[in-house]
C-alpha cells in the first residue's frame, strides 16, 4: 500500500542543465536506453539522470493529523531501485540506484489549503551493472517512514533496457 499523503513521480533525462544547484533545463526525456558493453563482458547502462519530484501534503483533518507525515514532521527513508519485470517473482531481479532521507522537519512548507511542500533530486547515473540483461523493467520509488521496518511501492516508471 503507498504511503499516504505523498504524490511520487521520476522521469529520466539524457542529461540535466544545472547553474548554482538551480535546475535550468530536462533534456531529452526518454523511457527507452541501449546497454554498452565494457571490454570486460560486463553489460551496462550509462550516463543519465533521473529527477524525482516528491509532493507532500498536509491536512486540516483533526482526525487525520496523527496520521499525516507532513503535519508529524517524520522523516521518510526513500529508495530508488531498478527491477526487472517479469510475471515470475524469481525473475524480478532488481539493483538499487540510490537511498536517502527526507527530513520532513527541516523542510520549508507552504499553505495553500493546508500546509505542503514540494521535493525534488537529480539522481546522476555514471553506470549500472545490468547482470540481468536487456528486457522492460521499472524504477520503483520505494518509500517508508523512519521506524518502520518495511518499504512500500510509491510509484513506478517504465524503462525499456535494449541491447
Amino acid at each position: 500500500m503507498c504511503m499516504k499523503y505523498l504524490d511520487a513521480n521520476l522521469m529520466c533525462y539524457k542529461s540535466i542543465s544545472r547553474y548554482d544547484n538551480k535546475i535550468l533545463s530536462l533534456n531529452a526525456p526518454f523511457n527507452s536506453i541501449s546497454i554498452v558493453n565494457e571490454n570486460n563482458n560486463k553489460k551496462l547502462i550509462k550516463d543519465f539522470s533521473i529527477f524525482l519530484q516528491m509532493n507532500f501534503l498536509g491536512t486540516n483533518n483533526d482526525s487525520l493529523k496523527l496520521s499525516n507525515p507532513l503535519v508529524q514532521k517524520e522523516k521518510i527513508d526513500v529508495l530508488i531501485r531498478l527491477t526487472k519485470c517479469s510475471k515470475e517473482p524469481e525473475e524480478r531481479l532488481g539493483t538499487d540506484i540510490d537511498y536517502f532521507q527526507i527530513d520532513l522537519s527541516s523542510i520549508d512548507t507552504e499553505i495553500a489549503c493546508f500546509e505542503y511542500c514540494n521535493y525534488s533530486k537529480v539522481i546522476d547515473v555514471d553506470s549500472i551493472e545490468l547482470p540481468f540483461g536487456a528486457g522492460k523493467y521499472v524504477i520503483k520509488i520505494l518509500v517508508k517512514k523512519e521506524q518502520e521496518e518495511k518499504y512500500t511501492i510509491q510509484s513506478m516508471s517504465t524503462l525499456i533496457i535494449k541491447d
